[in-house]
């Protein structure tokens, strides 16, 4: 049975110690097993052939053509055998027959039944070693047939009674080696099948494996290792890949030594874990590899070690890849806030006092604006541009990194230096970009945080981000540097937003009220809702101090909408008898709120819950809405116009609108601010006021006179021709409207839990 080169070696690696039949002579001794066994019957048809030879030259029963004939056969006889012995089979069925011919003509002439008996026990023996229990019986059944043809040419009288007990010993002889080899046979077919799937696992395993005895060429190799070492231009035996060459430890730098390398450290009774090496290929790459290496046993023979090898150079790229993945921005190919920390943390717990690190942090002003015109592509095209600028403006041993959107932040060493860095980053950032055929122009807030020794990079970042929002404050393009007191005012803020957070779930705020009055009746026509809060610690705080922060958040969308439906339902308390009359009730709405989708479907259920007639609610928005809000506010407008409410447009004059924007706008109500009223005895105050009036005539639009504090701006309003005013001169906000009009009490209703 023909064997593989993997089977081969599959079958030396089951059998330990045992070398295959590749490595050594054929007529060897084998090591053990069946091969020892069938080893055996072949030296026993040496022997057997060698017997007859002499029968035949000396014989005298038959002529030298008998002779020659006997000869030719035995030689035919022993060719078959040692045939079959070498290649683990029978020779083809059709090969019996001249196999029959050979035996009878050497059986004859070396006697058939005394010495050429013994051809016939070895042609039957062969064929229960080698051959199937059908074509054993068989091939004895004919050779005895033959033997008695032999023996009736070449045997005198009376010769049947000892062919008789030849063929018998010859029947019985051969069925006994058939059952007696059988459950071997069986045995060995189990252990060759075994050695077959060990050796196709051996040879699939991706990892090379080579193992050795001594420094020659290696007992075994898997396949992987044979084109491993084809590939490194290596030889096969791992001892000489020193020489042949050049090899490096892990850092690609260092050459190995020949008794660092793995099979030598094996050979001397270490177990090799893992060594890094790097091997120089013939291309003049470099390849890297995890080697593992064991001693075996010496036995009798050189020491032996078991040698794998796995490549990992793909696996270190990826490693590699992912490590900076991990430390650097993927758009900018700048470091990330991971970087910025780690460098920040190995600096400051060794840096000198005098040494200045800084961090540098700055965030582009209206890069929004960049992303909602030209589309997020284009941002990522600026956001790349200005990197590279950022990367040539810094010097070569700072540490700059993207910490996410539009926000950078550059690690300096040099209280000066840092200075004069973020001069250069506001000049770097403010060139022109042009980007998908259009032109970007930006500018950029710096907050500079100079760091102390032993203090944390969050901590760090923290002050730098404090001052660089201070910058953006002041206005854009500036630069600001980190004080303590910044710290300070942010704490203090966060204080007030956990506060506000806890007086919104639990209904500490409460609505005061500001009457409108008709400047020619005297009589209040309505009033403006104003929220305070009234905290357990702080006591009654106005507005002022709590609305830019709650509208800095989500907390004014809550807080707006129980606003709305706390002034509709007082409102709809204070309504007359007479339906013809209506008191109003105002409401400011945040530029915030009117972006929230379910604002219009929340004052439609404000009205229907409090059954408050839809002309009596006034929203007011300031004027800066107008600007910063998009078209959705138009639409979100006119939904309200659609359900009766009016509009008006708080602080007139001190925001950026237009008489455009007037006139697209629903707007009812125009309020002249507070600044305005106040210099109306001036001239100048005066002509503003009049020219206000003057415009929401023409525009049929009615006006609000907001800060009305003496009976003089009063008179002067009412002689311009303005009809409603509010101020301190009628009534400062409370909590009802004020007594003596006829309004019945404002009770106070905390927020809801809903």
């Amino acid at each position: 049975m023909s064997q593989t080169p993997a089977a081969k070696m599959g079958r030396a690696a089951v059998a330990g110690s045992e070398p295959s039949r590749d490595s050594r002579r054929w007529w060897a001794l084998p090591a053990g097993g069946l091969s020892r066994a069938r080893w055996y019957y072949l030296m026993f048809v040496v022997v057997v052939v060698v017997s007859c030879v002499p029968s035949i030259v000396l014989g005298v029963r038959a002529g030298s053509w008998w002779k020659a004939a006997g000869l030719a056969g035995l030689a035919g006889v022993l060719a078959a055998r040692v045939w079959e012995y070498r290649q683990d089979r029978l020779l083809p069925l059709w090969a019996e027959v001249p196999q029959g011919l050979a035996l009878v003509a050497a059986a004859t002439a070396a006697g058939p039944l005394t010495a050429g008996v013994g051809l016939f026990f070895t042609g039957c023996f062969f064929r229960a070693l080698y051959g199937t229990t059908r074509r054993t019986l068989a091939a004895t059944l004919g050779w005895i047939a033959l033997l008695g043809v032999s023996a009736s040419i070449g045997s005198g009288v009376n010769w049947q009674e000892q062919f008789a007990s030849q063929a018998f010993g010859i029947a019985t002889a051969t069925l006994l080696t058939r059952l007696l080899l059988g459950m071997l046979l069986a045995q060995n077919q189990a252990v060759v099948d075994n050695e077959r799937l060990l050796a196709a696992v051996f040879d699939s395993l991706d990892v090379s494996v080579i193992v050795g005895h001594g420094q020659g060429t290696p007992a075994l190799m898997n396949r992987a290792a044979r084109l491993q070492a084809t590939a490194l231009g290596l030889p096969a035996a791992p001892a000489a890949w020193h020489s042949a060459a050049e090899v490096y430890e892990a850092d690609g730098v260092t050459r190995v030594a020949a008794e660092d390398m793995p099979d030598a450290r094996a050979r001397r009774g270490e177990s090799v874990r893992e060594q890094g090496l790097v091997f120089a290929t013939p291309t003049g790459g470099r390849r890297s590899f995890a080697v593992n290496a064991d001693p075996l046993p010496a036995g009798a023979g050189p020491a032996g070690v078991v040698v794998t090898v796995s490549d990992v150079t793909a696996r270190l790229a990826a490693e590699a890849e992912l490590f900076h993945l991990a430390l650097h921005d993927p758009l900018t190919g700048l470091g990330n806030r991971t970087l910025l920390t780690q460098a920040m943390a190995g600096w400051l717990p060794t840096a000198a006092p005098e040494a200045g690190l800084a961090v540098v942090l700055l965030d582009l002003d209206g890069f929004k604006n960049v992303n909602d015109s030209l589309g997020h592509a284009c941002g990522d095209e600026v956001l790349k541009v200005i990197a590279g600028r950022l990367a040539a403006a810094v010097r070569c041993g700072d540490v700059i990194a993207r910490l996410g959107g539009d926000e950078f932040a550059v690690l300096v060493t040099g209280r000066q230096l840092a200075g004069e860095l973020a001069e250069r980053v506001c000049a770097v950032v403010s060139k022109p970009i042009d980007v998908r055929h259009s032109r970007v122009s930006l500018t950029t807030s710096v907050g500079i945080a100079h760091l102390q020794p032993g203090q944390s990079p969050d901590d760090a970042l923290s002050g730098a981000d404090l001052a660089m929002y201070a910058a953006k404050a002041a206005g854009p393009g500036r630069v600001q540097v980190f004080a303590p007191a910044m710290r300070a005012a942010r704490d203090q803020r966060l204080a007030l937003e956990a506060e506000l957070h806890h007086a919104l779930e639990h209904g500490e705020f409460e609505l005061h009220y500001q009457s409108y009055v008709h400047l020619e009746t005297g009589t209040v026509i309505g009033a403006e809702a104003l929220v305070r809060w009234r905290s357990p610690t702080r006591g009654l705080v106005p507005p002022a101090q709590f609305i830019p922060v709650v509208e800095d958040n989500a907390m004014i969308v809550g807080l707006g909408r129980w606003i709305l439906f706390t002034a509709c339902r007082d409102a709809a308390g204070w309504q007359p008898p007479d339906p013809a009359r209506v008191l109003t009730v105002s409401v400011n709405v945040s530029g915030r709120q009117l972006a929230e989708p379910g604002f219009v479907a929340d004052v439609a259920r404000a009205l229907a819950e409090s059954e408050l007639v839809p002309a009596a609610l006034t929203v007011e928005i300031t004027e800066s809405v107008f600007v910063d809000q998009g078209p959705e506010l138009l639409d979100t407008l006119a939904s309200l116009k659609t359900l009766g409410v009016r509009i008006a447009v708080d602080d007139f004059g001190t925001g950026y609108s237009s008489l455009s924007r007037l006139q697209s706008f629903p707007v009812d109500i125009l309020k002249v601010d507070q600044s305005f009223v106040s210099r109306i005895d001036e001239p100048q105050g005066h002509a503003l006021v009049a020219a206000v009036l003057a415009m929401a005539d023409a525009l049929l639009l009615d006006v609000v006179a907001e800060g009305v504090e003496t009976s003089a701006h009063a008179a002067a309003l009412s002689a311009l021709g303005c009809r409603v005013a509010q101020g301190y001169l009628y009534s400062r906000p409370v909590p009802q409207p004020v007594p003596g009009l006829g309004c019945p009490a404002v009770p106070h209703q905390p927020i809801s839990s809903d």
